[in-house]
């Protein structure tokens, strides 16, 4: 790869990064407006956790991308890898359930936020 292309791919990752601080910003002030409690402290959880695993991967130099991680980082991101892999599971029994019954799995109603006891 060329001087130029390097510099090209470095603009590139510093543009990228810029627009995901912005974004991730943006969703943790949406989330300072969720009523629910629990539902904030879990879905700011998970913007921590996600915002961390993209510092990762964005990370240049140092071994993985580590750095120094603060405890409430391991914290998050450890909760947020978890909750993916349960929504994973969760969409595969949901495919093999709809596909046993014949469905399409077409749009249900919305049920009521779980973590309020709804």
């Amino acid at each position: 790869m060329s001087p130029l292309e390097r510099a090209l791919a470095r603009e590139h990752v510093d543009e990228l990064r810029g627009q995901f601080l912005s974004r991730f910003r943006n969703v943790s002030q949406i989330m300072d407006c969720v009523t629910c409690e629990r539902c904030r402290l879990w879905g700011k959880l998970q913007i921590l956790g996600l915002a961390r695993a993209l510092k990762i991967l964005l990370a240049d130099g140092d071994a993985f991308g580590l750095g120094v991680l603060q405890r409430n980082e391991v914290v998050a991101l450890v909760n947020t890898l978890a909750q993916l892999a349960k929504s994973v599971d969760s969409i595969r029994a949901w495919q093999k359930r709809d596909v046993a019954r014949g469905e399409d799995g077409s749009a249900r109603r919305p049920r009521a936020c779980r973590l309020r006891g709804v």
